[in-house]
């Protein structure tokens, strides 16, 4: 499988991330972990190098799953600017503070967007007071609740118009460059794109929203209230 023409084959992915699982069985704790490297090239030179490397593959073959973006020739980007990426790489741990697994995220540099691609991209976030309220009513009336999680939620939005980024490092191929079809991390309009994106869904499931509270959504059985986290 190789989904970038510099990409590592699958067997090495797998032998990647069974070395980085590997780290687990030694329950390691959060105290005895050097911090997670700052970018790609630390990454390859930290104690922990296997380990990152593969939650990167995986990363990157989720992305490419999810359709989030396409490869074209650097010719077909209309003079557009190639916006950098990076990698942000984290641990995630237990409760009681040991290793559960590494963990690397793929965004753009939304800082190095070009001025004429701003707009409005406010994306309205729940409000403490609103969130206290809903969690009294519950305790109050005993009312089940459930918390999710939308993994790389953001790449769940189209994008309305084109952006063009750099590969990431180590999956580059020359000559190539990434057209983005969904809503990336690190794009100023994520968050607005990934919030309208789950508002009309909600709608479409017949959920309204409440009142002046753009992020609760309710029907006669269910109350929905999320935050859009960047």
């Amino acid at each position: 499988l190789n989904l970038s023409g510099n990409a590592q084959n699958i067997n090495t992915f797998f032998q990647a991330f069974a070395a980085g699982t590997a780290y687990n069985k030694l329950k390691v704790h959060r105290t005895k972990l050097p911090p997670p490297p700052k970018h790609y090239g630390e990454m390859l030179k930290h104690p922990h190098k296997a380990g990152f490397q593969a939650a990167l593959e995986k990363e990157y073959i989720d992305l490419v799953r999810k359709g989030t973006f396409e490869a074209v020739p650097k010719s077909e980007t209309n003079g557009e600017p190639l916006i950098p990426t990076m990698e942000v790489f984290t641990y995630k741990f237990d409760e009681e503070g040991y290793l559960l697994r590494y963990k690397a995220r793929i965004v753009v540099r939304g800082d190095l967007e070009p001025r004429s691609s701003y707009e409005d991209n406010y994306a309205a976030t729940l409000a403490a007071k609103v969130f206290r309220a809903l969690i009294a009513i519950a305790a109050y009336f005993d009312l089940e609740m459930k918390q999710l999680d939308a993994v790389n939620a953001f790449c769940n939005a189209q994008l309305h118009k084109p952006v063009f980024v750099r590969y990431p490092e180590g999956f580059g191929v020359p000559g190539m460059a990434l057209k983005l079809l969904k809503a990336l991390y690190g794009l100023r309009i994520a968050p607005l794109l990934w919030f309208t994106h789950l508002a009309v869904s909600l709608e479409r499931l017949g959920l309204s929203p409440i009142g002046d509270t753009p992020c609760v959504f309710a029907n006669n059985d269910l109350i929905v209230f999320f935050y859009v986290d960047d």
